[in-house]
Formats: structure tokens, sequence, C-alpha cells
């Protein structure tokens, strides 16, 4: 999580400016119709709820961002950018891990090697149906890299009747990797890292979605609340 958040770390921009829905009764997430300003003056005192969500307060009303969903699609946007860019950089793994498969998932991890280099993941056969892990992309967590050397074999297990065109499944992979990176509900951040979160999250091209579609972030404005409260028709 320290790692990621420690590439870009520029915050030139005073303001970040998220697109709105206007809200009925219930929140809503940010969609499309009104872009609330959100100043650096309203990031001062970001507080997280439950470990898992960081909550602001906006001109009109509170912003409430799923810590994990907001991550996800930073690195994910960091990732793709990188690999259509130059390909994705590699950080070495100072110990190598081992990973044993089956003879079937052995046989797809050899053949997704090359794929898998270009996205930075660095893999050698070590005999029989073990492979070593040599080195990971620079914004990927080393934490259970195995677990994500896995899900990687096991989608492209499921994608193996051509069901996705290259260029998607490489996308899949990508999203597989921000998951693993980006930092989990039940995470307790230090303030800093709130902050940083939010700007980044501002700097992204959908900061609305996490890459696999859900909200990153819903708001209730000040008309829902005094509407909950019965304080107005």
């Amino acid at each position: 999580f320290s790692q990621s958040f420690a590439h870009n770390s520029e915050s030139e921009n005073k303001k970040i400016d998220f697109q709105q829905k206007k809200s009925t009764f219930e929140p809503t997430p940010l969609f499309t119709n009104r872009k609330p300003n959100i100043h650096e003056e309203e990031l001062v005192n970001p507080w997280q709820f439950h470990q898992s969500y960081v909550i602001i307060e906006v001109e009109d009303g509170l912003m409430l961002i799923d810590q994990h969903a907001a991550h996800e699609r930073i690195v994910y946007e960091r990732l793709k950018k990188r690999h259509e860019k130059a390909g994705v950089q590699s950080q070495s793994l100072l110990v190598p891990e081992t990973l044993e498969l089956g003879h079937r998932e052995a046989d797809i991890l050899g053949s997704i090697l090359s794929d898998l280099s270009g996205l930075g993941l660095q893999i050698e056969p070590f005999g029989g149906t073990c492979f070593v892990i040599r080195a990971v992309p620079a914004l990927v967590e080393t934490q259970n890299i195995k677990e994500l050397v896995t899900d990687l074999v096991g989608l492209a297990c499921d994608t193996g009747d051509n069901s996705l065109p290259e260029h998607k499944w490489l996308d899949a992979c990508l999203i597989s990797m921000a998951c693993h990176s980006a930092v989990r509900a039940n995470h307790r951040l230090h303030h800093s890292e709130m902050k940083k979160l939010l700007e980044d999250l501002g700097k992204c091209d959908n900061p609305m979605h996490c890459p696999h579609g859900r909200p990153t972030m819903i708001s209730f404005d000040r008309a829902d609340m005094e509407k909950l409260f019965k304080r107005v028709v």
C-alpha cells in the first residue's frame, strides 16, 4: 500500500472535480449531472469509518469513499498507462518465490510467460510443474504474490477457449493485479494516507468506479440528510 502511494506524489492541483448525479432521497453514487468542487482545504480532516471507508465533508454534504475500490482504481490506471507506454516496470524480489502447480495449470502458465513478462511479472520454469517468481510489477505489493499468479493462471484457464481477445485478457490481468495490490477493507489508514488516496483518485480518468464497475464513492447532500431527519418535507 505504501509503495503504491509513493508514486506520482505531485500535489499541484488545488481542486479535485468529481461528477455527481443529483440525489433524491437515498445516498447515490457520484455520476454525471453536476460537479461538486472538492477544495484542498476539504481534504484536511478526512476520517475513517470501520477502517474501510473515508469520509470527508464537502460544501453541500458528506462524501463516503470505499478505500479498497478507490485504491484499486488508482493502481489499475497507473499499471495500464505504464503498460501502454513501454511495458510495466518490474521490481526484483529479494528472495524469489517458488510455485508448484498441477500439470494442466503448469502447461497454461508456461504458455503465458511472455504475456506476463510484458506486464512486469518475471517467472521462469524451475523443473517439472514448478516455477520461480523473480520479479513483479513495480506498483504491485509483493505480499501474496503466489496467490496473484495462481489467480492469473485461473483467469487464463477460464479464457482458454479464446472467449476473450488478447487485449481484454491482458486488461483482466491488470485488474487482478490492481485488486491484489490495493489497500484492503478493515485496514487502518493514517491521515496522510487518506489525503493522498483522495488526491490520487481525483487525478484518475474514471474516479467514480473501480475497474470491476463498483462505485468508489457515494454522497449525501444536505437536502438528503434534512429529509432523513424530517427537517424538511
